[in-house]
Parts: structure tokens; C-alpha cells; sequence
């Protein structure tokens, strides 16, 4: 978890494996800490993956996601960041946006969270000069943007009582 600056906004993030793939141990704590430090809720759930995965593991982990906030109520503030934007878009990508790939070659489980997502999704390249980075950043803020309010949970409530 931590807090930045990027641009003019004021962000925090929560790195989620750590609660999701917890052995069990200090859970109570854990959570109360990630609640806590996101309340009274975050303004998107961002998943981010790569071209064609669907793996087993990121199945595993959509399950988790759904065990950990108890229903899909947090599907309504997720968005899908695909990495290796230069594979799928433009000079090396035979695709003209994101949404193309994704209907047309990426796995039945990813086409399927892109659809309960809203079609939410932007596409991102971290091998790339600075300004096309902050372009990508402002795709990716200008997605949230459009998000009305922010995710709630029984937890983040129980904390703000």
C-alpha cells in the first residue's frame, strides 16, 4: 500500500496478492489495514494483465477477488489494464484499439471479465519514452474519471461507523 502523486492527482494504491494469496495468518489485521488505509472506498479496481493470459492463476485470482468482496458488486469499479500495448496496437500490434484485440484474440476467461467490467479497459506499454507513458497514465485516469463515485463494502462501512 502506499500514496503518490501523479501529475496533479493525489493517488493510493493497494497492492492486492499479499491479502489475496494470504496463508491466513493475521488476516484480521490485514484487512483492517487495507480497508482502513482505502476508506471509505476506492475509485477503481484496477487488474492488470498481459496480452492472450487467462491462465489458471489469473482465474484463480478473479475467484479470489470475488471471495475477498463477497460478491461482483466490485466488477462495477474495475477496469482491465493490458500490458505490452506495442504487441497488440499499432507498429507491431495488428489492432487498431484494444477493445478490437480483446473480441477478436484474447482468451474466452478475459473476453468474459471485459464484459462484466463494462468493457473497461485500457491498453498500457512500459517500454516507452516518458511522454507516451504520461499519454497512457491519462488513458488510464480519464477511464476512472468516468466511473461515478467509488467502491463500497460492508467493511469500509463498519470502519467509517
Amino acid at each position: 500500500m502506499g500514496e503518490g502523486t501523479i501529475g496533479t492527482r493525489k493517488i493510493k494504491f493497494a497492492y492486492t496478492p499479499g491479502i489475496i494469496n494470504s496463508d491466513g495468518k493475521n488476516m484480521g489485521s490485514v484487512l483492517e489495514n487495507f480497508f482502513g488505509f482505502l476508506a471509505p472506498g476506492p475509485h477503481a479496481i484496477i487488474i492488470v494483465i498481459a496480452p492472450n493470459r487467462g491462465t489458471a492463476m489469473e482465474n484463480r485470482a478473479l475467484e479470489d477477488l470475488r471471495n475477498f468482496f463477497g460478491d461482483d458488486h466490485f466488477l462495477d469499479f474495475t477496469m482491465l489494464v493490458i500490458v505490452r500495448k506495442n504487441e497488440i496496437i499499432g507498429e507491431f500490434g495488428n489492432w487498431e484499439n484494444i477493445n478490437d484485440f480483446i473480441a477478436d484474440k484474447s482468451t474466452q476467461s478475459v473476453q468474459k471479465l471485459y464484459e462484466k467490467c463494462n468493457k473497461r479497459s485500457v491498453a498500457v506499454e512500459n517500454k516507452q519514452a516518458m511522454t507516451e507513458l504520461q499519454k497512457d497514465t491519462e488513458k488510464v485516469f480519464e477511464e476512472i474519471d468516468k466511473m461515478d463515485g467509488y467502491y463500497t463494502h460492508r467493511y469500509f462501512r463498519i470502519l467509517s461507523d
